[in-house]
């Protein structure tokens, strides 16, 4: 169980709150779901490579990446995906759960409000530190299976 998902069961009184709450509740809303099998588009917004930016589709099978395609209905380059699109609907709760570990200057996240996954991710780790800030989306997403 993720740290921040066990400090809120240790404390476990009323409905979690903030944003660890929020993490918590909808990570597990994405739990209860059960899917293994699902594709999704992913976008980053940052100071960063332009092959890194997307958007991409996403497909995950039993939570690792299979596929990466890009705008054009191609692969993206396997060292590319290696290097900046590992992502999983997971992951990207753990993005969430680090910013709010190492106490991130700001960070604002949307959560699907029936499948419970981050929409939207922006995080200011720095508030002194030019240029580091991100943004990830993920959006459109198809299941394909779910565990049984």
């Amino acid at each position: 169980m993720p740290a921040v998902l066990a400090a809120l069961a240790i404390v476990g009184c009323g409905e979690p709150t903030g944003l660890a709450g929020a993490l918590a509740l909808n990570w597990e809303r994405w739990r209860a779901q059960g899917y293994a099998d699902y594709e999704f588009i992913f976008r980053r917004s940052c100071f960063c490579p332009e092959e890194a930016i997307g958007p991409v589709q996403i497909r995950v099978a039993a939570g690792a990446v299979t596929s990466v395609i890009d705008t054009l209905g191609q692969p993206v380059d396997s060292l590319d995906v290696a290097r900046y699109f590992t992502i999983t609907i997971d992951s990207l709760f753990g993005v969430v759960e680090h910013a709010i570990a190492v106490d991130a200057h700001r960070l604002a996240v949307r959560y699907h409000p029936e499948l419970g996954y981050p929409e939207s991710i922006v995080i200011d780790y720095d508030a002194a530190t030019v240029d580091e800030e991100i943004g990830l989306s993920a959006g459109l997403l198809i299941p394909f299976s779910s565990v049984p």
